[in-house]
């Protein structure tokens, strides 16, 4: 017997169960996909439901909210219209309260406010006894007054004002020029020194308080060193001697008076600064229009430059001095024995 052709009748119809047992898991897939769409489907049908019942309630709402704003709008004009003697500002009889009309802001929150304010305002008013109202009224009449006496005594401190910054003007241009010729001065004193030093009007923050006024005196001993206020904690104490007395010679300068007496002016100067002020006072009293100087001091550094218009006397004094009155007047000033009557 022959089994070639019964074998490959076995083998076609096992590869068609094979094909078939394939194409029944395809099918099985595809329907469990059917089915999982139709689930989401179904799903997203009942949301859309659950949304259009939602958004029908919410048009129900606010087709009854705006019935009832528009019966609320009906009203109010009504209201509104009764106001204004049936008119409204589209009607040209309205024109009596355009002016009050167009003052009302387009804010319903303004409105609103204003609204509270006069509630408030009528509230108090319907409580208002008539002397409450007296009062209120002769309070508007003091306030009225108090606001002129502001406006009359602001103008009359702008007078005031005016006023002051003249009288400051006049006091103030002679004084800057007092001080400009005594800083010139000052600063001359200092040139002659090697040095250099100036005054100027100090105001400190506020030009207007004058008892804060005062002079500003700055000066420098080294070169290359800027100005500096005159200061304990800067200069020595020679070097703030050297600048007052640079200041009172500047100041003596502007003042003419026959003779001038200056007393141990040098006393506690090292001699730096003693050899620099017995130089300045040299220089400053042997001109030609200069005033006559007495310098008296105990003591003076050595080789120190003298001019010949100046003239040295020196007094002695001490226990072993003959007393005065063996030193003899006549023959003190008639040394040949002339007698004086």
């Amino acid at each position: 017997m022959n089994m070639y052709p019964l074998q490959e009748t076995i083998k076609k119809e096992t590869k068609k169960i094979s094909d078939l047992i394939t194409q029944s898991s395809i099918s099985s897939l595809k329907i469990e996909d059917s089915r999982k769409k139709l689930a989401y489907l179904e799903n997203k049908i009942k949301d859309n439901r659950s949304q259009c019942q939602e958004a029908e309630e919410t048009l129900n709402k606010i087709k009854d909210k705006y019935t009832e704003v528009m019966n609320q709008a009906k009203s109010l004009l009504t209201k509104a219209k009764g106001l204004s003697n049936g008119f409204t500002p589209a009607d040209d009889g309205f024109d009596e309260f355009r002016e009050d009309y167009d003052r009302l802001s387009n804010d319903i929150g303004v409105l609103k406010s204003d609204k509270e304010q006069l509630q408030s305002r009528i509230a108090c008013l319907n409580t208002a006894d008539d002397g409450e109202m007296r009062e209120y009224e002769e309070r508007l009449q003091q306030i009225q007054k108090l606001l002129e006496n502001i406006e009359n005594t602001n103008a009359e401190l702008n007078k005031i004002g005016t006023r002051m910054d003249r009288m400051q003007e006049e006091w103030l241009m002679p004084l800057k020029q007092l001080v400009g010729e005594i800083n010139l001065k000052f600063a001359t004193a200092f040139e002659r020194m090697g040095c250099a030093g100036e005054i100027s009007i100090s105001t400190e923050d506020n030009e207007k308080d004058f008892s804060q006024y005062g002079l500003c005196i700055k000066v420098t001993y080294r070169n290359g060193e800027p100005l500096q206020e005159l200061n304990s904690n800067i200069q020595s104490g020679g070097e703030r001697a050297v600048a007052t007395a640079a200041f009172m010679l500047s100041l003596q300068e502007l003042t003419p008076v026959p003779f001038r007496c200056v007393d141990e002016i040098n006393q506690g100067m090292d001699a730096t600064n003693e050899r620099r002020i017995f130089e300045l006072i040299v220089d400053c009293t042997c001109q030609q229009a200069s005033s006559q100087y007495f310098l008296i001091t105990p003591k003076l550094v050595p080789q120190l430059n003298y001019s010949q218009n100046m003239a040295v006397h020196i007094v002695h004094n001490g226990p072993f001095v003959a007393q005065d009155k063996k030193w003899g007047f006549s023959k003190l000033c008639n040394p040949h024995g002339v007698q004086v009557a």
